[in-house]
């Protein structure tokens, strides 16, 4: 089994209609029912907030998710900061179903992020906790730079396992759970690590200001392996995202 098939399976569960979007966003993302993935609801806005805080959007500005998944974090930001245009893509199928159910408001497609399209131009790309599940490297520094090519103002790459703590993140995730379950839940399936410096320097130092900083999402158990990368373009563009 590979991600994409995780994925696509992840996307066919049913939380129930009782449940709130967002919450029901988490499971099919996720985090709601493997205990080292578990990521709290009433840490979202916090951390959502955050990142608005660094991007401070305008009014009407565009945002698009690389990786969506069915829109939790999306729809996090669409209650948090009404008046945004948002926008993802997903590689499974059936999670962005699951986003059109949930975030009927959020236009999202079927799209794997290395072959997302530099046109139309949005103001801000985002990538939350998805970049640990790219092939290797070079799928990354591709993806980096299409999302530099479509962004207008920001690129925010989010939740990335530090290379540097692999040891004790893989160590924390296999102590959630007993041998046999670690086993039968990852077998195959890998993390991908990466340098601090590496992803940043992915970024021009000509067209765009970057900083780094270390995760924090309350309730989160990747929290202290993870980072966020946060660039901002420096030099004008010559495209616009529509009016």
């Amino acid at each position: 089994m590979n991600w994409h098939e995780v994925w696509t399976r992840k996307g066919l569960e049913s939380p129930g209609p009782e449940v709130d979007p967002l919450e029901a966003a988490l499971m099919l993302d996720g985090y709601g029912s493997v205990a080292n993935s578990f990521l709290p609801v009433s840490s979202m806005p916090h951390f959502a907030a955050r990142v608005l805080e660094i991007l401070q959007p305008r009014d009407n500005d565009s945002v698009y998710e690389v990786g969506c998944g069915s829109g939790a974090f999306l729809g996090t930001i669409d209650r948090s900061r009404p008046g945004l245009q948002l926008g993802g893509c997903d590689y499974s199928s059936t999670l962005v179903e699951a986003c059109h159910r949930y975030f009927p408001q959020i236009t999202t497609e079927v799209r794997e992020a290395i072959d997302i399209d530099p046109s139309p131009v949005a103001h801000h790309l985002l990538a939350f906790s998805v970049f640990h599940y790219f092939p290797d490297l070079e799928y990354a520094a591709t993806v980096v730079g299409l999302m530099g090519a479509k962004a207008s103002t920001s690129v925010s790459i989010l939740d990335v396992p530090d290379l540097a703590l692999r040891p004790e993140s893989e160590a924390m995730r296999r102590g959630q759970l007993s041998e046999g379950e670690y086993d039968a839940h990852y077998a195959g399936l890998e993390h991908l690590y990466y340098e601090r410096a590496w992803l940043a320097e992915q970024f021009p130092a000509d067209e765009w200001a970057v900083s780094v900083e270390d995760q924090s999402v309350a309730g989160y158990l990747n929290t202290p392996f993870r980072f966020n990368v946060f660039a901002r373009r420096q030099a004008a563009v010559t495209r616009q995202p529509p009016a």
